[in-house]
């Protein structure tokens, strides 16, 4: 544990003349501002949609964000060494990927936080709306961030074996794919995709919390729920013992990569 610290420290050393650290701080601040601004001038207060609104369009737009952030990670080590810093270490490189990959799930812990907290304060002093669900909110936000871990692994290893391009393309159509599983061309096998899973699930938990299903539809909104966690999960353990035998095996990017 102190050795996968220290590599997450010297991971966060060299972020410092890059601005993913300025990136993760001040996305929050503007995502806040401008869906605040949005429903100030929307006159918007029913509390569902000041809550589907926030998280769908950030969990549509989450894959293309992360592809970004992935890549411009990997540029920093190719930028350092072509990668030698990450491959030429006295313990296993396993410990060197998993460092750099939690600390970017770190920051995206950090600053979806941030982005709910200035969203719900904006909402309680500017918009003064009372009786707000902070559970909900904060739930929201777990499914939110669960649901990007996969994609996060996903474009991190796309990022460090081809590099920035392929990986904006692959979030590019995640983003695209993200909002087609939003609509109802989705509702039967968002369950299946992971970029479905950020918006569908946080979705889904707002639509149980303010009783915008039928009674009789109840059963099946939870079993549906339920199945695309069980996926969500699934898919991270396969993710790791994946990333786990790559990283054992990769050697760097050769010249044709």
């Amino acid at each position: 544990m102190t050795v996968l610290l220290r590599y997450m420290w010297a991971d966060v050393l060299k972020m410092k003349r890059t601005p993913l650290i300025w990136m993760h701080a001040a996305a929050p601040v503007l995502c806040a501002g401008f869906f605040l601004l949005y429903m100030m001038y929307g006159r918007i207060q029913e509390p569902y949609v000041l809550y589907s609104v926030f998280f769908s369009a950030i969990a549509v737009f989450y894959p293309f964000i992360i592809s970004i952030v992935c890549g411009m990670s990997a540029s920093v080590e190719e930028q350092a060494g072509h990668f030698q810093m990450m491959l030429a270490v006295p313990y296993s490189k396993i410990i060197s990927f998993a460092g750099k990959l939690l600390l970017l799930l770190l920051l995206n812990v950090l600053s979806a936080g941030l982005a709910i907290c200035l969203y719900l304060a904006g909402m309680k002093f500017v918009l003064h709306i009372n009786d707000l669900p902070y559970l909900l909110f904060l739930k929201g936000g777990a499914w939110l961030i669960a649901g990007s871990i996969p994609l996060y692994m996903m474009s991190f290893f796309v990022s460090i074996k081809y590099g920035m391009g392929p990986s904006g393309l692959l979030g590019g159509a995640g983003l695209l794919m993200a909002a087609l599983m939003n609509t109802g061309l989705g509702d039967t096998i968002w369950r299946f995709f992971p970029w479905a899973w950020s918006v569908r699930l946080s979705g889904l938990a707002g639509l149980l919390h303010f009783d915008k299903v039928k009674k009789e539809f109840l059963p099946y909104v939870r079993y549906d729920m339920r199945f695309g966690e069980i996926m969500l999960y699934f898919s991270i353990v396969i993710l790791c013992l994946a990333g786990l035998y790559w990283c054992r095996k990769w050697e760097g990017r050769r010249s044709y990569e």
